[in-house]
Order: structure tokens, then sequence, then C-alpha cells
């Protein structure tokens, strides 16, 4: 074993010289950060509100383009989550909403339709 090889991984190589147990040291680890939020669970968020969001808060929500919160909000409709569009006032912007599924009985079957 080369001098230089011990001397890039002491620990490596002193155990293998000395035929001991190597020794480990621990080192005091700082606690983790907690990660941040994740846009999209942002986005789910805002859009749970009951006033909604609309397109321009979502963009400077995420950071995204107009483009891609469109797309999220396309996303999202396919992984099966309601989305209403609330008619804008005269002159406000148009807001997105979860659909509320609890009083929404379009799922279930009439009455009419089983007679």
């Amino acid at each position: 074993m080369t001098p230089f090889l011990q001397k890039l991984f002491p620990t490596r190589f002193h155990a293998a010289d000395q035929k001991t147990e190597p020794t480990v040291i621990k080192e005091q680890m700082a606690p983790l950060p907690i990660p941040p939020e994740p846009k999209s669970q942002k986005i789910l968020a805002s859009l749970a509100r009951p006033e909604g969001a609309s397109l321009d808060q979502l963009v400077l929500l995420t950071g995204w383009t107009r483009h891609a919160v469109r797309a999220k909000l396309c996303h999202l409709r396919k992984a099966g989550h309601r989305l209403d569009c609330l008619t804008p006032s005269e002159d406000g912007p148009r807001r997105f909403r979860l659909a509320d599924t609890s009083t929404d009985t379009s799922d279930t079957p009439s009455a009419e339709a089983s007679a």
C-alpha cells in the first residue's frame, strides 16, 4: 500500500494495516431542514379556499408561467380533482376553486333513471 493512498484514505487503510476493526467517528449531524411544501400542494391549498384563486395569484405563488399553471390545472383535473371556474365580475379575473364533492349528487343515479 502506498503512502499516497494512506493519506487520501487514512481510515480505510488503517484497519487493513493494523488488522483491527476500524473506528467509526460519529459526527454530530445537524437536524435535517423541513423540506419546502411542494408547489402542487400550494396550488391545491389555494384552490381549496372558498374564494378560490385567480390564474395570476397562482403564477405569483409558484413562480411558474401562466401556461405552466394552466397545464397544472389540467393535470389536476386528470388526476380526479373537480374544479369550478367562477364567473368573473365585470372587471375581475376568472377564479378557479376545487368543487365541493360533499354536496355533489351528480355521480349518484337519480330515482327517475332507475324506474
